[in-house]
Protein backbone atom coordinates (compact mmCIF):
# COMPACT_ATOMS: atom_id res chain seq x y z
CA UNK A 1 0.00 0.00 0.00
CA UNK A 2 2.72 2.17 0.90
CA UNK A 3 4.34 1.83 -2.71
CA UNK A 4 1.19 2.56 -4.48
CA UNK A 5 1.15 5.60 -2.21
CA UNK A 6 4.34 6.98 -3.46
CA UNK A 7 3.95 6.06 -6.72
CA UNK A 8 0.70 8.33 -7.24
CA UNK A 9 2.55 10.94 -5.64
CA UNK A 10 5.42 10.63 -7.85
CA UNK A 11 3.27 10.53 -10.85
CA UNK A 12 1.34 13.93 -9.66
CA UNK A 13 4.82 15.41 -8.75
CA UNK A 14 5.58 14.36 -12.81
CA UNK A 15 1.86 15.47 -14.04
CA UNK A 16 2.74 19.05 -12.47
CA UNK A 17 6.32 19.27 -13.50
CA UNK A 18 4.90 18.62 -17.35
CA UNK A 19 2.32 21.16 -16.99
CA UNK A 20 4.77 23.81 -16.01
CA UNK A 21 6.60 23.67 -19.19
CA UNK A 22 5.65 26.58 -21.65
CA UNK A 23 7.19 26.58 -25.19
CA UNK A 24 7.47 30.41 -25.71
CA UNK A 25 8.47 32.16 -29.11
CA UNK A 26 11.32 33.76 -29.68
CA UNK A 27 11.15 37.64 -28.69
CA UNK A 28 10.99 39.32 -32.33
CA UNK A 29 8.11 37.35 -33.49
CA UNK A 30 6.18 37.38 -29.97
CA UNK A 31 6.90 40.89 -29.27
CA UNK A 32 7.02 42.86 -32.94
CA UNK A 33 4.77 40.91 -35.30
CA UNK A 34 2.97 43.79 -36.35
CA UNK A 35 2.08 47.40 -36.21
CA UNK A 36 0.21 50.13 -37.93
CA UNK A 37 3.80 52.04 -39.19
CA UNK A 38 7.12 51.00 -39.62
CA UNK A 39 8.25 53.67 -37.06
CA UNK A 40 5.99 51.58 -34.45
CA UNK A 41 7.75 48.47 -35.66
CA UNK A 42 11.40 50.08 -35.31
CA UNK A 43 10.38 51.32 -31.55
CA UNK A 44 8.98 47.94 -30.68
CA UNK A 45 12.57 46.04 -32.40
CA UNK A 46 15.03 49.12 -30.66
CA UNK A 47 13.67 47.56 -27.42
CA UNK A 48 14.49 44.38 -27.57
CA UNK A 49 18.19 44.64 -29.48
CA UNK A 50 20.22 46.98 -32.04
CA UNK A 51 18.75 46.64 -35.59
CA UNK A 52 20.24 46.91 -38.61
CA UNK A 53 18.15 46.96 -41.97
CA UNK A 54 20.14 45.47 -44.66
CA UNK A 55 17.34 45.77 -47.99
CA UNK A 56 14.37 49.28 -47.74
CA UNK A 57 11.99 49.29 -50.08
CA UNK A 58 8.35 50.43 -50.06
CA UNK A 59 6.96 47.58 -49.39
CA UNK A 60 9.60 45.43 -47.23
CA UNK A 61 12.44 45.23 -45.25
CA UNK A 62 14.87 43.11 -44.02
CA UNK A 63 15.81 44.16 -40.27
CA UNK A 64 18.71 42.04 -38.31
CA UNK A 65 18.01 42.52 -34.77
CA UNK A 66 20.97 42.08 -32.78
CA UNK A 67 22.22 38.29 -32.79
CA UNK A 68 19.11 37.26 -32.75
CA UNK A 69 18.32 36.96 -36.60
CA UNK A 70 17.28 38.26 -39.70
CA UNK A 71 13.51 39.30 -40.57
CA UNK A 72 11.67 40.04 -43.02
CA UNK A 73 8.58 42.80 -42.69
CA UNK A 74 6.08 43.75 -45.45
CA UNK A 75 3.68 45.97 -45.86
CA UNK A 76 0.06 45.24 -46.04
CA UNK A 77 -3.36 46.86 -46.34
CA UNK A 78 -3.40 48.22 -42.60
CA UNK A 79 0.20 47.01 -41.44
CA UNK A 80 3.52 46.42 -41.58
CA UNK A 81 3.76 42.42 -40.97
CA UNK A 82 6.34 40.04 -40.21
CA UNK A 83 6.18 38.30 -42.74
CA UNK A 84 9.46 35.82 -42.65
CA UNK A 85 12.81 35.02 -40.47
CA UNK A 86 16.18 33.52 -40.44
CA UNK A 87 17.32 33.24 -36.93
CA UNK A 88 20.82 32.93 -37.31
CA UNK A 89 24.15 34.65 -38.14
CA UNK A 90 25.75 36.82 -38.34
CA UNK A 91 24.37 36.83 -42.14
CA UNK A 92 25.57 38.71 -45.68
CA UNK A 93 22.37 39.95 -47.76
CA UNK A 94 23.07 39.00 -51.26
CA UNK A 95 19.75 39.02 -52.76
CA UNK A 96 16.15 39.79 -51.65
CA UNK A 97 13.41 39.64 -54.54
CA UNK A 98 9.52 38.99 -54.82
CA UNK A 99 8.72 35.80 -56.70
CA UNK A 100 5.65 34.49 -57.79
CA UNK A 101 4.70 30.27 -56.73
CA UNK A 102 1.88 28.54 -57.61
CA UNK A 103 0.08 31.69 -58.06
CA UNK A 104 1.16 33.09 -54.37
CA UNK A 105 3.74 35.96 -54.23
CA UNK A 106 5.88 35.75 -52.07
CA UNK A 107 10.03 36.32 -51.00
CA UNK A 108 13.26 34.56 -52.04
CA UNK A 109 15.85 35.92 -50.03
CA UNK A 110 19.66 34.54 -50.35
CA UNK A 111 21.81 34.80 -47.55
CA UNK A 112 25.37 34.23 -46.87
CA UNK A 113 26.59 33.28 -43.51
CA UNK A 114 30.00 31.99 -41.26
CA UNK A 115 30.17 30.22 -38.03
CA UNK A 116 33.56 29.87 -36.46
CA UNK A 117 32.91 25.99 -34.77
CA UNK A 118 34.33 22.65 -34.17
CA UNK A 119 33.48 19.73 -36.15
CA UNK A 120 34.33 15.70 -35.97
CA UNK A 121 37.22 14.57 -38.20
CA UNK A 122 37.49 11.25 -37.21
CA UNK A 123 35.58 8.31 -36.65
CA UNK A 124 36.98 8.51 -32.51
CA UNK A 125 35.22 11.44 -31.90
CA UNK A 126 38.44 13.71 -32.68
CA UNK A 127 37.76 17.62 -33.35
CA UNK A 128 39.14 20.44 -35.27
CA UNK A 129 38.49 24.12 -35.51
CA UNK A 130 36.19 24.99 -38.31
CA UNK A 131 35.38 28.26 -40.19
CA UNK A 132 31.69 27.17 -42.29
CA UNK A 133 30.60 29.26 -45.04
CA UNK A 134 27.09 28.67 -46.51
CA UNK A 135 24.61 30.35 -48.70
CA UNK A 136 21.04 29.68 -47.75
CA UNK A 137 18.02 30.69 -49.69
CA UNK A 138 14.45 31.26 -47.93
CA UNK A 139 11.67 30.83 -49.43
CA UNK A 140 9.15 32.91 -47.65
CA UNK A 141 5.26 33.14 -48.23
CA UNK A 142 4.32 36.21 -45.94
CA UNK A 143 1.63 34.78 -44.14
CA UNK A 144 3.73 33.84 -41.33
CA UNK A 145 6.98 34.46 -40.29
CA UNK A 146 8.47 30.78 -40.93
CA UNK A 147 10.17 30.60 -44.57
CA UNK A 148 11.86 26.83 -46.33
CA UNK A 149 15.74 26.80 -46.01
CA UNK A 150 17.29 25.58 -49.02
CA UNK A 151 21.00 25.32 -48.64
CA UNK A 152 22.63 25.78 -51.71
CA UNK A 153 26.86 26.21 -50.76
CA UNK A 154 28.37 25.39 -48.28
CA UNK A 155 32.08 24.73 -47.33
CA UNK A 156 33.89 23.30 -43.80
CA UNK A 157 37.18 24.74 -43.68
CA UNK A 158 39.70 23.19 -41.76
CA UNK A 159 43.41 24.41 -41.27
CA UNK A 160 42.32 26.15 -44.79
CA UNK A 161 41.39 23.41 -46.56
CA UNK A 162 38.03 22.67 -47.63
CA UNK A 163 37.22 19.42 -45.59
CA UNK A 164 33.09 19.36 -46.41
CA UNK A 165 31.73 20.88 -49.44
CA UNK A 166 28.71 20.72 -51.34
CA UNK A 167 27.43 22.88 -54.59
CA UNK A 168 23.68 23.09 -55.33
CA UNK A 169 21.56 24.17 -57.79
CA UNK A 170 18.11 25.36 -57.14
CA UNK A 171 15.07 24.44 -58.92
CA UNK A 172 11.07 24.95 -58.20
CA UNK A 173 9.12 21.81 -59.35
CA UNK A 174 5.32 21.35 -59.61
CA UNK A 175 4.80 24.85 -58.45
CA UNK A 176 5.74 24.06 -54.50
CA UNK A 177 8.68 21.65 -54.32
CA UNK A 178 11.81 23.35 -53.75
CA UNK A 179 15.09 20.67 -55.14
CA UNK A 180 18.65 21.16 -54.55
CA UNK A 181 20.62 19.47 -56.80
CA UNK A 182 23.71 18.39 -56.09
CA UNK A 183 26.91 16.43 -55.16
CA UNK A 184 26.99 15.30 -51.28
CA UNK A 185 29.52 12.80 -51.81
CA UNK A 186 31.84 15.32 -50.07
CA UNK A 187 29.03 17.19 -48.23
CA UNK A 188 29.12 15.24 -44.64
CA UNK A 189 27.10 15.96 -41.73
CA UNK A 190 27.97 19.61 -41.79
CA UNK A 191 27.35 20.87 -45.47
CA UNK A 192 24.32 18.09 -45.63
CA UNK A 193 20.88 19.84 -46.19
CA UNK A 194 17.42 18.91 -47.76
CA UNK A 195 17.37 17.73 -51.27
CA UNK A 196 13.18 18.51 -51.21
CA UNK A 197 11.45 21.05 -49.22
CA UNK A 198 7.61 21.39 -49.45
CA UNK A 199 6.33 25.33 -49.88
CA UNK A 200 2.73 24.42 -49.75
CA UNK A 201 1.70 27.67 -50.74
CA UNK A 202 -1.98 28.22 -52.08
CA UNK A 203 -2.67 30.41 -55.07
CA UNK A 204 -4.09 33.75 -53.81
CA UNK A 205 -7.36 35.18 -54.59
CA UNK A 206 -7.83 37.53 -57.18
Amino acid sequence: MRGLVIGLLLAAASARAEAKIVIMEAPVPHNCRSAPTWSQLEICLKKIDKITVLRDTADAKLVVVGDLGTYLYLKRPQAWQLGGSYEGGPVVLIDLHAVTINKHLGYRIDLGTQLVTEIAVDDNGGAEPATIRSVHTLFCSGDGYNCVDALTRCDAIVHGKSYFVFRGTLTVEDQNIVHVVGDRTRSGPTCTGQEKMYLGWAPQPR
